[in-house]
């Protein structure tokens, strides 16, 4: 019977590395690879008491990650390489981010939970390597979007990439390795071990994310133009509608101080 889960945890380890609490990591203190809130939730739920996850022990990280990650993609019924880059995909970015990758790829529907519906889908591709492929150069051309790239953008790629961009054999992205145990090769290399943030949790960006966007949908370019018909014309009307003097002045530099509040608003928002 394959035991994929602890060779590729082993994998994982490596690229997660020991205790870290980097100043711009928005998933704070990490230990393995897992954050103190999650830790926290862990144990509570184990009915223990919460400590530093600095404490945390690889017995304890190997039960989170089976447990959060492993079990979310059904690693276990996945194909040897689909199961590795799914897990490291998980455990980076969010179960639920990694299984709408792969359902995109696939053709289902993309609710982000791996069920029957997708697990056939993926048995079935004609080209599994084809699709290992796939997915590593999906979720790498999504991580040099992430506002965090250009502080964590060398450790990702390395950890998805390896040295070189693509599959090879020899190389030790996740690409490469998970192609490798498709191919079952005997001897596969472990990662290199880089400080170089390859460990720094993508889906922990995700509630600034979905701001964003949501804040991007809502100031589009009809909306703009509501406010350029409507607010503004309305003050400068009212100016025009005032005798000449002081007060006509008053009403058209409360017309450009509105729309200065406006945009500031817009610009601290997109942030």
């Amino acid at each position: 019977m394959r035991d994929n889960l602890h060779k590729t945890t082993d994998w994982i380890l490596v690229h997660e590395g020991g205790y870290s609490d980097h100043p711009r990591d928005p998933g704070g203190a990490t230990n393995m690879g897992v954050i103190q809130n999650t830790y926290d939730g862990w144990r509570t739920k184990k009915g223990q008491s919460k400590r530093s996850v600095r404490h945390i022990t690889k017995g304890e990280v190997v039960a989170i990650y089976k447990e959060q990650y492993w079990d979310k993609v059904w690693g276990d019924q996945l194909p040897n390489g689909v199961d590795y880059s799914l897990y490291d995909f998980a455990i980076n970015s969010g179960p639920s981010r990694a299984v709408k990758f792969i359902q995109r790829l696939v053709g289902v529907k993309e609710d982000g939970v791996m069920g029957n519906v997708t697990l056939n889908a993926i048995k079935q591709s004609d080209d599994l390597r084809n699709l290992i492929s796939d997915l590593n150069h999906s979720r790498w051309d999504w991580l040099k979007k992430l506002r965090h790239y250009s502080t964590f953008g060398k450790g990702w790629t390395r950890r998805v990439m390896g040295a070189n961009i693509g599959a090879q054999n020899g190389d030790h992205g996740v690409i490469d390795r998970s192609i490798m145990l498709w191919d079952e090769e005997s001897e596969i290399p472990a990662p290199v071990e880089l400080d170089d943030g390859a460990s720094a949790k993508t889906d922990e960006l995700e509630p600034k994310l979905k701001r964003k966007e949501a804040v991007k949908e809502a100031v589009n370019i009809d909306n703009v133009a509501k406010i350029g018909a409507g607010s503004i014309p309305g003050w400068l009307g009212a100016a025009s509608a005032v005798p000449e003097g002081p007060l006509q002045w008053a009403v058209a530099i409360g017309a450009v101080l509105v729309f200065a509040v406006v945009a500031f608003w817009l610009f601290k928002k997109l942030q």
